[in-house]
C-alpha cells in the first residue's frame, strides 16, 4: 500500500491506473484487512508488540483509506489534484470488487503452490508459519474430516479465497456512504478494545490463579514447619519429665 501511494503520489501513474489502483486498495482495506480484526481477535493491547501490531497493520489502511476517500478537501489542499480522480471516481463492481480478487489471485496462486511444495514442511526444519500458528490442519482435520497434508492445505487456501472473495462484496457500497463506512470503522474498533480487554481478563485470572497457587504451597510450607516444631516441643517436654522423674 504505501509503495503504491507513493507511485500515486509521484505522479508515476496516470488518472487511470491510479483510480483503479486506489480502489482496490480501498476493497482490501474495508474487506480482508479490517475484517481481520474481527476474526483474527486482534486486540488493542498496548503492552504486547505482536498484537498492536498486528492491529495496525489491519486497521491503518482502513483510516487511510477513510480519511481520503471521506475527508478529501484536506487531502486536496495537502496533495492537490493527486487523489481527484480516484476519490471521484464512480466505483462499481469491476473496479471494487471484480480488479481485487484478480489483484488477490496473483498473490494466491503462487503462494499456493508454495505451500504444497515447501511451506508444509517448513514447521519441520524449525520455521513456523500462520497456517501452523492458526492450528489449520487441526481445525480442517476435525472439521471436514481431511487428514491427506496436501488436501488439507487446498482446503484451507479454498477457505481463505473465498473468505477474502466474500469480505470485499460491502465495497461498493462503503465507497458510496460514508455513513455506512464510518459505522463500520467504528464497529472494527470497538472490536479491537474488546479484544484487548478479553486479553487482559483472561490474563489478570490466570495471574490471580497462579498467585492463590504460591499463596497456598507457602501456607502448606508454614504449616508443615510449625506442625515439625509443635511435635518436637512435645518430644522435648516428654523426655524431660521423663528424665527428671
Amino acid at each position: 500500500s504505501l509503495v503504491i501511494l507513493i507511485l500515486i503520489i509521484t505522479g508515476a501513474l496516470d488518472d487511470a491506473s491510479a483510480s483503479m489502483v486506489f480502489q482496490v486498495m480501498f476493497a482490501f482495506s474495508v474487506g480482508p484487512l479490517a475484517n481481520s480484526v474481527i476474526f483474527l481477535q486482534n486486540g488493542l493491547v498496548f503492552h504486547s508488540e505482536p498484537h498492536i501490531s498486528q492491529l495496525f497493520i489491519h486497521m491503518s489502511p482502513l483510516a487511510l483509506m477513510w480519511a481520503i476517500k471521506f475527508n478529501f478537501t484536506k487531502v486536496d489542499e495537502r496533495f492537490p489534484g493527486l487523489f481527484t480522480a480516484s476519490v471521484e471516481a464512480e466505483g462499481d463492481m469491476v473496479g471494487l470488487w471484480c480488479m481485487p480478487v484478480a489483484f488477490y489471485a496473483c498473490w494466491w496462486v503462487p503462494f499456493t503452490i508454495w505451500m504444497l511444495l515447501d511451506g508444509v514442511s517448513r514447521p519441520e526444519r524449525g520455521y513456523d508459519t500462520a497456517y501452523m500458528y492458526n492450528k489449520a490442519p487441526t481445525v480442517i482435520s476435525k472439521t471436514f474430516g481431511v487428514t491427506t497434508v496436501w488436501k488439507q492445505v487446498v482446503v484451507y487456501m479454498g477457505i481463505h479465497a473465498c473468505l477474502v472473495s466474500l469480505s470485499m462484496l460491502p465495497a461498493v457500497l462503503f465507497w458510496k456512504y460514508e455513513s455506512a463506512t464510518s459505522i463500520f470503522a467504528i464497529i472494527v474498533a470497538l472490536a479491537s478494545v474488546w479484544n484487548g480487554s478479553v486479553y487482559y481478563q483472561r490474563f489478570f485470572k490466570k495471574y490471580e490463579r497462579t498467585m492463590d497457587e504460591l499463596i497456598e504451597q507457602d501456607t502448606r510450607v508454614i504449616t508443615a514447619k510449625h506442625g515439625h516444631g509443635s511435635m518436637g516441643m512435645g518430644m522435648g517436654m516428654g523426655m524431660g519429665m521423663g528424665m527428671g522423674m
